[in-house]
């Protein structure tokens, strides 16, 4: 998977809601109107701790490990 921007950069973006980026001329035309809500369970998590990332993403995510499901804490749109 392509990760354009680092997490923290990410999460800081999220956090204290920066003014809105651009989408690259490309995304546009697949769909991707918006940035991604969350990022995903690594592989890892989800290889060596399997109950527990599975717990999560059933409980949390409404069974959604997806970028695009936001998590329950997330109540402002990014688009």
């Amino acid at each position: 998977m392509r990760r354009p921007i680092r997490i923290e950069a990410w999460s800081d973006w999220r956090r204290y809601n920066i003014p809105e980026l651009p989408i690259e001329p490309g995304q546009a035309d697949v769909g991707i109107t918006v940035y991604p809500y969350r990022m995903q369970y690594s592989d890892a998590d989800k290889q060596y701790n399997v109950a527990n990332a599975e717990a999560a993403i059933r409980t949390y995510l409404n069974g959604d490990d997806s970028r695009w499901q936001r998590v329950w804490w997330d109540v402002a749109d990014n688009d």
